[in-house]
């Protein structure tokens, strides 16, 4: 099974509480035999500029793949979805697993 993650800002990370949750998930999957991408924002993490995040291509397992985005408020996190979203719908994954900060829901009729 291949798994990518979009929505968080970067891994590894403590900016917020989605950043943990996806660097545990994507660890524990990895664990588990599962192949995951995890799709960074580019920029630097606030909460501890010793992690050089850029630069890294694994952690723990899982590979990171870095995303372009402007980094301002209310642009951020739009322009890294959709570029992360638009490169992972050209791989081969299982499961686009998308993490938000805001409730995002979108009922699928059959």
């Amino acid at each position: 099974m291949k798994i990518a993650m979009i929505g968080h800002k970067r891994i590894p990370s403590r900016e917020g509480g989605v950043e943990v949750v996806v660097g545990e998930l994507a660890t524990r999957l990895v664990q588990k035999g599962i192949e995951v991408d995890v799709y960074n924002r580019k920029g630097n993490n606030v909460a501890d500029s010793s992690i050089k995040t850029q630069k890294m291509k694994e952690y723990n397992g899982a590979r990171i793949k870095t995303i372009f985005t402007i980094n301002k408020k209310g642009l951020d996190a739009l322009i890294y979805s959709f570029f992360a979203s638009l490169i992972a719908s050209f791989k081969k994954y299982d499961c686009l697993h998308y993490h938000a900060e805001r409730k995002l829901c979108y009922a699928l009729d059959s």
